[in-house]
C-alpha cells in the first residue's frame, strides 16, 4: 500500500496525463538576471486567479507537481548551476503572465504550446530574448484580452498565429508592439469580430514587411489609435473592404508607415470618427483614392463642435474637379482642420 502523500501525487500525475497530454516546452537562461531571482533560478509566471495542475520537469533530473494549492512554493526552482535548461510542463495550466517582470529575459524560445492555456493579457510582456519556433496552436479558448500579449519580445523574428482562435477577444491593443524584429504576420484566417480595441496593435513593428489581414470584420472596433504606427518597412497593406462603423478614434493610425503608398481608406464607413489626428501623418495614398475619400467621407463623417484635426499625409487632391473640391470644402466646415499634401 502506498503512503497517502506519493498516493495523492501519483493521483495528480494521472490526472494531469488525462488533461492533457502534449507538454508547453520552453528554453531557459538563467543567467539573464533582470534584478530578480537569481541566477540559479527560474519562477515561472503563474498567476492567483489561473488553474493548475501540471507536472513540470526543470531539465535538470528533477519534476514537481504543481497545483493551485502549492504554487507559492513549486512554481520556483534552484538549479545546482546556471546556464540553460528546457523546462517541460505537461497538464491544466490556465494562466501565463510575465507582465513586465523581473524574469522575463530568461526564457528564451518556446518550441512547442502543448498544453498552455491562458496566455492573454501581457503574457510575454518585456520577455526580449524569447523566439518562438512553435507550430502548434495555442490555447486561447474564452480569452477576452490579447493587449501586450507580445510587447516588446524584440527578439521574434516569426510567429506562426495563423490558425489560433481569437474570437473570443475584445482587445487587441498593444499586442505586439515593439516587435521590432518580426518580419511577416498571416492573420486573414483570425475572426476578429468581436474585437473593439485595436490601438497600437503592430505599432513599432519596424522590421514587418507582410501582413496579411484584408478579410478582417472590424465593424464593432472603436478604438484604432497608433495600430500600425512606425511600421517603417510596410510597402502594402490591404484595408480597402474594412468597415469600421463603430470606430471613434483613427489618430496616428497609420502615422510614420512612410513606405505604403496606396492606403485604400475610400469605402471606410466613418460615420463616428470623433478624433483622426495625425491620421496618416508621414505617409500618404494616391490622389485617386484620396479623391474619392473625400468625396465619400464628406458625406458622412459627423459635424463637430471644435475643430478636430485630420491629417491625410502627403496624399493630394484634384484640384481641378469640381466634386473632389466641394468635398474637401465640406470636411472642413464640419469642423475638421484638414492637413494633407496639396493639390497636385
Amino acid at each position: 500500500m502506498l503512503p497517502n502523500g506519493l498516493a495523492a501525487q501519483i493521483g495528480l500525475v494521472m490526472q494531469n496525463t488525462e488533461s492533457c497530454n502534449t507538454p508547453f516546452i520552453s528554453t531557459w537562461d538563467t543567467n539573464n538576471t533582470n534584478g530578480g531571482a537569481g541566477n540559479t533560478v527560474i519562477s515561472l509566471p503563474l498567476v492567483a486567479s489561473g488553474n493548475y495542475q501540471f507536472t513540470a520537469d526543470w531539465g535538470d533530473g528533477t519534476t514537481s507537481v504543481i497545483t493551485n494549492a502549492n504554487m507559492a512554493t513549486t512554481a520556483t526552482h534552484t538549479y545546482a548551476s546556471a546556464g540553460i535548461k528546457t523546462l517541460t510542463l505537461t497538464g491544466k495550466i490556465e494562466g501565463w503572465k510575465f507582465d513586465n517582470n523581473t524574469e522575463k529575459l530568461k526564457i528564451t524560445n518556446i518550441s512547442q504550446w502543448g498544453c498552455l492555456k491562458g496566455a492573454g493579457n501581457a503574457a510575454f510582456f518585456g520577455c526580449a530574448n524569447l523566439t518562438v519556433g512553435a507550430t502548434d496552436i495555442l490555447n486561447l479558448e474564452g480569452i477576452t484580452d490579447l493587449s501586450r500579449q507580445f510587447q516588446g519580445c524584440t527578439a521574434i523574428t516569426t510567429l506562426d498565429v495563423k490558425k489560433w482562435d481569437v474570437s473570443s477577444n475584445t482587445n487587441f491593443s498593444n499586442q505586439f508592439f515593439e516587435c521590432s524584429s518580426l518580419t511577416s504576420l498571416e492573420l486573414n484566417t483570425w475572426n476578429v469580430s468581436n474585437v473593439t480595441n485595436f490601438s497600437g496593435q503592430f505599432r513599432s513593428c519596424s522590421a514587418l514587411k507582410v501582413i496579411e489581414l484584408d478579410t478582417w470584420n472590424v465593424s464593432k472596433g472603436e478604438t484604432f489609435s497608433n495600430q500600425f504606427r512606425s511600421c517603417i518597412e510596410l510597402t502594402t497593406l490591404d484595408v480597402a473592404n474594412w468597415k469600421p462603423t463603430q470606430g471613434t478614434n483613427f489618430g496616428r493610425q497609420f502615422r510614420g508607415c512612410t513606405l505604403l503608398t496606396t492606403i485604400d481608406i475610400k469605402d471606410w464607413t466613418v460615420d463616428n470618427a470623433a478624433g483622426m489626428k495625425e491620421f496618416m501623418r508621414g505617409t500618404k495614398t494616391t490622389t485617386a483614392i484620396y479623391d474619392a475619400a473625400l468625396i465619400k467621407w464628406a458625406a458622412i463623417l459627423p459635424t463637430l463642435n471644435t475643430n478636430n484635426p485630420i491629417h491625410f499625409g502627403g496624399s493630394k487632391y484634384t484640384s481641378t474637379d469640381a466634386a473632389v473640391m466641394a468635398a474637401r470644402q465640406a470636411i472642413i466646415d464640419k469642423g475638421w482642420v484638414l492637413t494633407d499634401g496639396g493639390a497636385l
